[in-house]
């Protein structure tokens, strides 16, 4: 029987006891103990001091080194030393430290409504040499609000206790968010979600969800707890009775029941984990699960699920900066959001990332105060502000200053975007590599169904052909395939590609364990991709198969290819280059123009490629991220997906898989960017069309050949056989 309809959250009236600005203890209710230097700083001269609206931060006093002031006897040293943030390219000298004022409104996005001046925000920050201007060190700051007793601000810090969180401060944030956020945060997906279970909390059984129920769902790191015990999954009763739970999910459940809801979904316990079909069904709609609860609470504090959530039940949090001077108070507004959920293990997961993402509403626990982020604004427990006046426009924050605990949302569906999840992706860690892609499919999914659908294949976006409409020859209609080799050229960050991960092919980002690029190689150039190349999927009998030309004939394609278990290896065929690479010598970067080299990125030339023009030599250049000189002594191939691209600086440049021979296949190493950018900077335009000239000239003396591209697992028997009766089939 299902539940009624719940009641729409009431915005509390009720003045808060956390708003007062109270004293937390006796040290800071008597007048404290404060050195010379900081008797001389002048509070109220800050707080009434005219400063930049823009952000820009104003230096009011210099202080001692971190070291010193943190074994001072002076309370507001101690503070100070307290939340500092270092200088990490000084790490190892004493530097003198400043204290900054700055408006808050950097903070919300609200810079009209600062005009009062009765709240500032200050930073203490250890430098040799800092600017006045706003910079990524302003992301990580642990800011002290100074509010003044006597001048009440409706801006200003909160004081929080350590034992219970402001379940007044969630609610309102809720309330505010139903009212006011319409479709950006308010459920839209009427498709079905068969066979979903949740947690009853108040009859504590484990039950099958109804279409009309409105759950919150948690998301939280597994680790190894010994408190959790199995579900008893034999059961075929309605409710099965929820097992021992470890203190993070009994936590969940209260603050469920605080929230006047009564379902709750926790993965571990709401599917059923020994039933690989069931797994995998509830796996591939995790993008609907996620999106269809009313919000979801995040266990971003401790290690494992036994830590609970602080503020909750006994699970105290970690102590907040306070003190009184006179007529003013210095309270903490604690670590920035994105900076307290980066340091988490929740953050270094990979099944909670797709978590965090889809949902629309998150709660957000952490060692020091909750969170409370949606798809259209973020609010902390410590600051205290109207939230008609929060900005929902990340536009009107200052560049560089990212609001909330979350940089990617899924707000806008763009197919490009799947790359900034990827990236951020690629950085967590799994217990078993072969989840690379699982633990990511919901996104994928919401991609998907997004009004210009987004495909992939092992992991590979295969862009909408909207996107890059390239004409095939052999058709003369719009491809597929060219989306699927736009795809292909994600490059990693570094100068190592990473370690292979064996369960997925070298071809795809799953395959290794490097940071990838939020960006392709390609860009959003959609002319990049040769149309002249051609790439087919290997089926598990060695046949090959053509990507379908029709967009509508796509999603079918991928589904037969990963429920067969096809697609280990690809076929390309395009111009390529062997041979041996040889580093470019210090004499020659600096002779050529600077800002024709890739950033982060090594220059090689192919050995003997030098090609001649009427004022000289050009050299072809390989720009490159490869530290690894047992790879130069190889031979490596160069598979080329794109032809001449002219680029904004009369610069031309090529496009390459760099690859090596396994034997029966090849295996790709890195993206790579082959130009000439040896013309001297500050040289003309018709200097640069002879080095055009020069690789268009070397680029279409290259072969066209097939290579086999992918991964065989060769320490199994059957796919040493395998690979040989393929191999023997292409030759």
């Amino acid at each position: 029987m299902s539940r009624p309809p719940r009641k729409k959250l009431r915005k509390s009236t009720r003045r808060r006891k956390n708003d007062a600005l109270a004293p937390v203890s006796s040290q800071t209710s008597e007048t404290p103990q404060l050195c010379e230097r900081c008797l001389s700083i002048d509070f109220e001269a800050i707080s009434r001091k005219w400063l930049h609206f823009d952000g820009m931060g104003t230096i009011v006093a210099d202080l001692d080194p971190i070291e010193i002031m943190a074994v001072a006897t002076c309370a507001l040293c101690q503070i100070f030393a307290a939340v500092a943030l270092r200088d990490k390219q000084n790490a190892h000298r004493r530097c003198k430290c400043k204290l900054w004022a700055r408006y808050p409104g950097f903070l919300t996005g609200s810079w009209p409504h600062f005009r009062d001046g009765q709240t500032v925000l200050l930073s203490v920050q250890e430098s040799q040499e800092m600017d006045e201007s706003v910079n990524e060190r302003d992301l990580i700051c642990e800011y002290l609000s100074l509010q003044n007793t006597t001048r009440r601000s409706e801006f200003q810090a909160r004081l929080l206790s350590r034992e219970s969180f402001d379940l007044s401060f969630m609610t309102n944030c809720l309330k505010h968010c139903q009212d006011h956020h319409g479709r950006k945060c308010n459920h839209q997906d009427h498709r079905v979600l068969k066979g979903l279970r949740v947690i009853d909390c108040e009859s504590r059984t484990i039950v099958k969800a109804s279409s009309d129920y409105e759950y919150v769902a948690l998301s939280y790191v597994w680790g190894n707890s010994g408190s959790a015990e199995p579900v008893n999954w034999a059961d075929t009763a309605d409710a099965i009775p929820l097992p021992g739970c470890p203190k993070t999910i009994t936590d969940a459940m209260a603050v469920t029941l605080k929230l006047n809801m009564k379902y709750l979904w926790v993965d571990r316990y709401c599917i059923n984990q020994s039933d690989e079909t069931d797994r995998h069904s509830q796996i591939s709609r995790m993008d609907l699960v996620c999106a269809r609860a009313f919000a979801c609470i995040i266990a971003a504090a401790g290690e494992g699920p036994d830590h609970g959530l602080p503020g909750m039940q006994g699970t105290p949090r970690t102590q907040q900066s306070v003190l009184n001077i006179g007529q003013h108070h210095l309270v903490s507004i604690l670590n920035r959001p994105h900076k307290l959920l980066a340091a988490s293990k929740w953050a270094a997961r990979g099944w909670t990332h797709q978590e965090g993402i889809l949902a629309r509403r998150r709660l957000i626990f952490t060692d020091e105060q909750v969170i409370f982020e949606c798809n259209g604004m973020d609010c902390v427990e410590s600051w205290s502000f109207p939230l008609d006046k929060r900005s929902s426009n990340k536009s009107e924050f200052l560049p560089r200053i990212q609001p909330g605990a979350f940089m990617h949302k899924l707000t806008s569906l763009y197919p490009w975007d799947i790359m900034y999840y990827v990236q951020e992706y690629s950085q967590r860690d799994l217990t078993y590599p072969e989840d690379r892609i699982n633990a990511m499919e919901g996104i994928f999914h919401a991609f998907q169904n997004c009004q210009r659908p987004l495909h992939h294949f092992m992991g590979i976006p295969i862009l909408p052909v909207v996107v890059v409409p390239c004409v095939n020859p052999r058709h003369g209609i719009l491809v597929n395939e060219q989306g699927f080799l736009t795809g292909l050229t994600w490059y990693a960050y570094g100068d190592t590609p990473g370690r292979r991960i064996p369960q997925f092919p070298s071809w795809s980002w799953a395959g290794w364990t490097s940071k990838i690029s939020a960006k392709l190689a390609f860009g959003k150039d959609p002319t990049r991709p040769t149309p002249d190349n051609n790439v087919w999927i290997e089926m598990r009998d060695c046949s090959l198969v053509d990507f379908p030309d029709q967009a509508m004939d796509l999603p079918q394609f991928v589904k037969m290819l990963t429920a067969g278990g096809h697609g280990r290896f690809i076929h390309i065929e395009a111009k390529t280059y062997e041979g041996s690479l040889a580093p470019v010598k210090d004499q020659d970067m600096r002779d050529s123009a600077r800002d024709l080299i890739i950033d982060e990125w090594g220059s090689y030339v192919p050995k003997n490629e030098v090609g001649d023009s009427s004022s000289g030599s050009f050299k072809i250049w390989l720009f490159m991220s490869m530290n690894n000189k047992k790879l130069m002594d190889d031979q490596l191939t160069l598979i080329f997906l794109s032809g001449i691209h002219k680029g904004h600086y009369v610069r031309s440049e090529l496009t390459a898989l760099v690859v090596e021979n396994r034997g029966p296949f090849f295996e790709r190493i890195r993206c790579a960017t082959v130009g000439v950018p040896g013309v001297a900077k500050g040289a003309g335009y018709q200097e640069g069309l002879k080095a055009l000239s020069v690789l268009e000239s070397w680029y279409q003396q290259l072969p066209k050949r097939r290579i086999r591209l992918g991964r065989a697992l060769l320490n199994n028997p059957e796919h040493k056989v395998h690979a040989k009766e393929c191999v023997s089939n292409f030759l």
